[in-house]
């Protein structure tokens, strides 16, 4: 484990790269504007100093392993905190073999940890945000760019259709990739109510997911397929 000194090292140093972004951003940045390679390469700095922090205190599991440990502990807590409390409440029904203290570091552990996840999410969260402002604007480049080759091609000019050859198949399959999609409202109603006179096999599945700190995100499973439904057994 880091010493006291390390430590203090350490965090004088993202202190350091903290005020270099910010200084940075202060004479070169406009509000929603792109991110500049220095300040890149100074928040990168600062992640992978957190980072090298972190790993004294974490574990790196197998996947089995970390499969394992999600269907345990981790799908549990809800259980773990109400027994602690518990037994924090009522030391008289403690075990004498139980070892509280450890139980109490287990606990905070977890905690503190979490945390940390908990403002990594939200650094997670303002990034994706942020990749999409450029990456609309790009896509809106390439499709006028795109419109060109196209008519530059149906006019046969010279070099376009090898252009056009090497882009249009982005835009082919687009109903196969609009069926692995989510379907729209419309569809699932219409799904619903086939299921519903036993006109179709499947099933329709609503998965609401509300995380901590961004809005809920709610995910639609439809499988349904033609024909009428076989009877009940």
């Amino acid at each position: 484990m880091e010493s006291t000194n390390d430590l203090s090292t350490i965090k004088a140093t993202a202190s350091a790269l903290k005020k270099q972004i910010r200084a940075h951003l202060k004479v070169t940045a406009r509000p929603h504007s792109a991110i500049s390679p220095e300040a890149k390469g100074a928040i990168i700095d600062l992640i992978e100093d957190a980072m090298g922090v972190f790993e004294e205190f974490g574990h790196t599991f197998s996947p089995i392993e970390r499969m394992r440990m999600n269907g345990m502990g981790m799908k549990n807590l809800g259980f773990a905190h109400t027994a602690y409390a518990n037994a924090r409440r009522n030391p008289t029904f403690v075990p004498a073999y139980l070892d509280m203290e450890a139980w109490t570091e287990a606990i905070s552990d977890f905690e503190a940890k979490r945390d940390i996840l908990g403002v990594i999410r939200q650094l997670n969260q303002q990034v994706q945000d942020g990749l999409r402002v450029p990456a609309d604007a790009a896509y809106g480049f390439a499709l006028e760019y795109y419109a060109s080759i196209k008519e530059a091609a149906k006019r046969k000019v010279a070099g376009a259709q090898s252009e056009y050859a090497e882009l249009s198949p982005f835009f082919k399959n687009r109903g196969h990739w609009r069926a692995q999609s989510e379907p729209t409202a419309a569809e699932v109603e219409r799904d619903v109510h086939a299921l519903l006179h036993g006109k179709k096999d499947g099933e329709v599945i609503v998965r609401n997911e509300r995380p901590h700190l961004v809005g809920g995100v709610r995910k639609v499973a439809d499988e349904v397929a033609g024909g009428r439904r076989p009877p009940a057994t």
